[in-house]
């Protein structure tokens, strides 16, 4: 598995399906975090696989948008930092954002979404 960008947005992370992810994608997606990974997103923290599960099934499911991938960067030894836009059915219907990930071997260990 890989923590590249464009691994994580063909597994869904960095962003939504036109259709709701099938609960095999929900899984496959879990699978790229550390067993005490930390996802923030919309001012709240989740922690752990079951915290993560919760996110993907709740926030992050909670519209359908496609993810346009800017720009990936290197943020030090194990970081990265990727810059994009969601477009979907959310409210304003647009919106840039940041993805701050630190990785741990080759698994996520935090996720900050702003």
């Amino acid at each position: 598995m890989s923590l590249k960008a464009g691994s994580l947005t063909n597994v869904g992370l960095l962003g939504g399906e036109e259709a709701p992810p099938s609960r095999q994608g929900g899984f496959r997606r879990v699978a790229l975090f550390t067993a005490d990974a930390e996802v923030v997103d919309e001012s709240k923290t989740w922690r752990g696989i079951s915290g993560i599960r919760a996110w993907r099934e709740g926030t992050a499911s909670r519209y359908q948008y496609t993810t346009e991938v800017f720009d990936t960067q290197s943020a030090g030894e194990d970081g990265y930092l990727v810059t994009g836009r969601l477009q979907g059915n959310f409210p304003g219907g647009t919106a840039k954002v940041k993805w701050r990930f630190t990785a741990a071997r080759d698994r996520i260990s935090h996720l900050h979404i702003a």
